[in-house]
C-alpha cells in the first residue's frame, strides 16, 4: 500500500510539474523560402475543447480560419490574403495607458478586425498603434504576411522584421537580453521548431 501511495504521489508531482513548465513553453517560428512563407506554432496547454472554425468576410475584406477553444477567442488563424498569426503567453507587463489613444475593449473583435481587414504587417502596425492594448498585457502576438515580413506586438512595443528565419517564445524580444534568449535556445534546441529554423534552405526544401 505504501508503494502504491508513493507511486501516486510521484505521478501527481510529475504531472503538476509538467503543467507548470509547459504553461510557458510555447514557441513560434517563421520560415520564408523560395518566395513562400510558413508560420508554425505549438501551444503547450492542458486546456480541452480545441476548435477550428471558418468565418466569411462579414466585415472587412477577407474571410479567415481560426483556431482556439470553445470560448470563441482566436488563439491563431490565417486569412484569404495569406496573413497568419498566433499568440504567446508572457508574464504580465505593467503598461502606462496613453490618454490620447483608444483602449482595446474587446480582444476578440480586435483580432478579427485585423485578420479580416488587412494583408500586410505594415498596415497592422498602423492600425494597432491607435490603441492601448491593455487586454494583451500578458501576451505577445506575432503576425506574418505572405511577403515574408513579420510583426511582433508586445504590450507596449511593436517590432517589424524581414528575416528569412525567425523564432520567438514566451518573452518580449525588445526587453530580453541576448543571454536570456540563448538560455531559451538551449532549452528548446531539441524541439521540432528549432531544428527547422536551423536548417539550410536546401534541407527545408527537401521536407516540402
Amino acid at each position: 500500500m505504501k508503494k502504491v501511495a508513493r507511486l501516486v504521489t510521484f505521478i501527481l508531482t510529475f504531472l503538476l510539474s509538467s503543467a507548470l513548465l509547459n504553461s510557458f513553453a510555447c514557441s513560434m517560428c517563421k520560415v520564408t523560402i523560395n518566395g513562400r512563407t510558413y508560420l508554425g506554432s505549438n501551444e503547450d496547454s492542458w486546456r480541452p475543447g480545441s476548435t477550428i472554425w471558418f468565418e466569411n468576410k462579414t466585415f472587412g475584406n477577407y474571410g479567415a480560419v481560426y483556431v482556439g477553444y470553445n470560448d470563441g477567442f482566436p488563439q491563431g488563424g490565417m486569412n484569404e490574403a495569406g496573413l497568419a498569426f498566433d499568440g504567446l503567453t508572457i508574464y504580465p507587463k505593467d503598461v502606462r495607458l496613453d490618454p490620447s489613444k483608444k483602449t482595446v475593449a474587446n480582444p476578440t473583435a480586435f483580432i478579427k478586425e485585423i485578420m479580416q481587414t488587412y494583408q500586410t504587417v505594415e498596415d497592422i502596425k498602423k492600425y494597432a498603434s491607435q490603441f492601448n492594448r491593455q487586454p494583451f498585457n500578458s501576451s505577445v502576438l506575432m503576425f506574418s504576411d505572405k511577403f515574408g515580413r513579420y510583426l511582433v506586438i508586445e504590450p507596449d512595443t511593436m517590432i517589424i522584421g524581414n528575416d528569412n528565419k525567425y523564432i520567438i517564445a514566451n518573452f518580449c524580444p525588445s526587453s530580453t537580453s541576448d543571454d536570456q534568449k540563448m538560455a531559451l535556445k538551449d532549452i528548446k534546441e531539441e524541439t521540432l521548431f528549432y531544428r527547422v529554423i536551423s536548417m539550410t534552405p536546401v534541407q527545408i526544401t527537401a521536407l516540402l
